[in-house]
């Protein structure tokens, strides 16, 4: 993506259904090498509804942007972790969004 201005841009990924399991949504900015990241386990509310409110399912962060192009990666954690409490869901889509406040 393109930034026009210099300012702080979120970045959020949501989980979208169908899910057969709950989500992580992954997030790493990139811009000649990497800017910003967000791993880690699902979060307990995701994992709460399970896959009734993929909603729920989903990570951000907010970081200064100058005017530019942007790469931004987005991965399901557990199809890359080798945590057997989190075992791989395959397939999953997610709704991204870059947006200034």
């Amino acid at each position: 993506f393109t930034a026009p201005t210099a300012g702080n841009y979120t970045l959020t990924a949501t989980a979208v259904a169908p899910l057969n399991a709950y989500a992580d949504p992954d997030l790493v900015l990139h811009q000649v090498g990497e800017i910003a990241r967000s791993e880690g386990p699902p979060s307990a509310q995701c994992q709460a509804s399970g896959t009734t409110t993929p909603s729920l399912c989903t990570e951000s962060f907010t970081v200064p942007l100058s005017p530019g192009d942007y790469i931004l990666e987005v991965y399901e954690w557990t199809n890359t972790t080798s945590d057997p409490s989190y075992p791989p869901i395959g397939r999953t889509c997610f709704d991204v969004t870059v947006t200034t406040p």
